[in-house]
């Protein structure tokens, strides 16, 4: 009788705070992803890690959370970084929730349960094996030879560092549950760090809300393409091939995917050889078809003080001899074809870069104050004459500019000084951000003559109404009435409170979607008494109630267009009162009168 054994091994991934569509994926040595199998789980894995009924990863949250006094939003926090997983779009990654358990319960992924959970007296877990000490959180993750995930527990250091839930009112100097969740999930999916400074998978974080709330075009690429369903496979494309020097592969060069206008999309190293690839091996995969540029830079060397991104970032045991003394290439223009895979080879010129970006300047509740880290900055649509800038120590100070990618930037001139941080250059400029830039990821540039230093993807372009559950519902609306706010009933679809209106339509006519509009106005009946038109449109008078919000709605079809609202609402004053719809015609047009008590 043939007898097979599988070998267990167990992994830890981390995010640490800062002081002061590729993606890099966990591999075995054959060159496989170390993932979840939904459709063949391994059959030692118990149905309490994962549903073989439900295909779904199960997970219980210790039931104390971090804080008495906030310990039900701390969990929905929670909830909210499994549902961003899981709401990528043409994915197959789902989660389920099991019951609490005490926080007594230790981080130990052999034990059949997957947890969550804060320590909150020591920073040594897992039977005192392991100390989280000077990080944010860590996921332990268990999984066979052959790539297959076994288990998965996840903790959060409640001993060197503060927490809070809330984006909309963040604690100064904690940090934001949810985001260090997202990214701890992504180890526990199989994910390693990424180069891309602002994306979720980078291995710092700081205070406050920060860029890795939200998943980037990364992490999404590494959703669709490793865990994507069948509609993911046909509709996106790939690019591979290798990155070498003097007919030799290259190791760690960080490769980065943008389109023609700036905006990165992915990025990732050059691998280690592994069974089937040659050493310098790289891939991007699940690229959306179409336009884009592909260019190769250094990461910083291991041994560097002052740094951005070196290769024991990405991964330490994989990259901390990672080559970084080559020129950043020139980006190579490259076409993603749906269903198909691109191949570009590299070769890099083995000269040391001219000069680097060490340091990127951060944003300070003072004007006038000036602090540097080495974590990327967030902007939001909308944001007028901000200033940021890089530092680095051998940054140029005379014939330079300063670039940013992507579009909607006004941006102003670019200054130059050397009078902080023991005169260490410092090249800055100021920005504003038009209503309708492109949320994403963006970089630095500072180029002088032919000569290029870039901090990759260290800029995040938010959106006003951000939607990192994919649903076409702003999470604004959806984070005030839900929690969390990933919830199916904070669906654009649903109708919670049952009064006949979707959230969707809810959220346009600004009502509550868990209070019934009706219910809230006592003794009334809304009835329009009268409509005339004339040569400044159609006048729709009603009798109102004091107090008591009127919005008109009007669409051109009785059931195949959507209602759309005229002006602003109206306050009652008891009496008879009108709203003239200005843009009305002599056409049919259907009207409807909404009101809502005040809240």
């Amino acid at each position: 009788m043939k007898t097979t054994t599988q070998r267990l091994v167990i992994a830890v991934g981390s995010l640490v705070s800062f002081a002061c569509v590729a993606f890099v994926a966990k591999i075995n040595d054959q060159g496989d992803f170390r993932r979840w199998h939904y459709d063949n789980p391994p059959p030692s894995v118990s149905d309490n890690v994962f549903n073989r009924e439900t295909k779904a990863i199960r997970f219980s949250f210790a039931e104390e959370a971090f804080s008495e006094s906030s310990r039900a939003q701390e969990l929905n926090a929670i909830r909210s970084a499994f549902g961003q997983w899981e709401a990528v779009p043409h994915s197959i990654i789902d989660f389920e929730e099991g019951p609490l358990v005490p926080n007594a319960f230790d981080i130990n992924p052999g034990d059949g349960t997957n947890i969550v959970k804060w320590v909150r007296n020591s920073t040594l877990v897992n039977g005192g094996k392991s100390d989280i000490s000077g990080r944010l959180g860590s996921a332990f993750t268990l999984f066979f030879a052959d790539g297959r995930m076994a288990a998965a527990d996840i903790v959060l250091n409640g001993v060197e560092h503060d927490w809070f839930s809330d984006p909309a009112t963040p604690k100064p100097e904690a940090h934001f549950i949810e985001g260090t969740v997202i990214h701890e999930l992504g180890h526990v999916l199989g994910l390693d760090h990424t180069p891309l400074g602002a994306g979720t998978m980078f291995a710092r974080d700081g205070s406050g809300v920060g860029f890795q709330s939200g998943l980037s075009s990364d992490e999404i690429s590494f959703a669709q393409s490793v865990y994507g369903d069948e509609n993911a496979r046909r509709s996106l494309g790939s690019i591979e091939g290798t990155v070498q020097a003097s007919g030799q592969g290259i190791l760690g060069a960080g490769l980065f995917l943008e389109t023609p206008s700036g905006h990165l999309v992915a990025g990732t190293v050059s691998i280690e050889a592994t069974a089937g690839n040659s050493q310098g091996f790289y891939q991007f995969l699940g690229v959306p078809p179409g336009d884009y540029f592909i260019r190769a830079q250094p990461l910083d060397a291991s041994s560097a003080s002052r740094t951005l991104v070196k290769g024991r970032d990405v991964s330490f045991s994989r990259f901390n001899q990672a080559e970084v003394n080559f020129t950043a290439t020139e980006p190579l223009p490259v076409s993603v074809i749906q269903g198909q895979q691109t191949r570009v080879d590299l070769t890099l010129n083995l000269t040391p870069p001219t000069f680097r970006i060490d340091r990127i300047r951060q944003f300070t509740d003072s004007p006038t104050g000036i602090r540097s880290g080495n974590a990327a900055i967030t902007l939001t649509q909308g944001d007028q004459d901000k200033t940021i800038g890089v530092f680095g120590t051998t940054l140029p100070i005379t014939d330079v500019e300063l670039l940013i990618t992507g579009d909607g930037l006004t941006l102003g001139p670019t200054e130059v000084t050397t009078q902080f941080f023991s005169n260490l250059p410092h090249l800055f400029r100021t920005v504003s951000v038009s209503s309708d830039a492109t949320p994403g990821l963006r970089s630095f540039i500072v180029r002088r003559g032919a000569d290029r230093a870039y901090a990759s993807g260290f800029i995040e372009i938010r959106a006003l109404e951000p939607d990192d559950n994919f649903d076409g519902l702003s999470d604004n609306f959806q984070r005030l009435h839900f929690a969390p706010f990933t919830s199916p009933e904070a669906a654009p679809t649903a109708d919670p409170d049952e009064d006949g209106r979707t959230n969707a339509e809810e959220a346009q006519m600004g009502s509550s979607p868990i209070v019934p509009t009706e219910s809230s106005i006592p003794n009334s009946e809304l009835s329009i008494q009268q409509v005339s038109l004339n040569a400044s449109g159609a006048t729709i008078s009603f009798e109102s109630l004091a107090g008591i919000s009127y919005q008109l709605f009007t669409r051109d079809h009785v059931t195949d267009s959507p209602w759309v609202p005229i002006g602003d609402p109206v306050t009652g004053n008891g009496s008879l009162q009108s709203i003239t719809d200005a843009s009305a015609e002599a056409d049919i047009r259907f009207y409807e009168l909404r009101a809502s008590a005040s809240r």
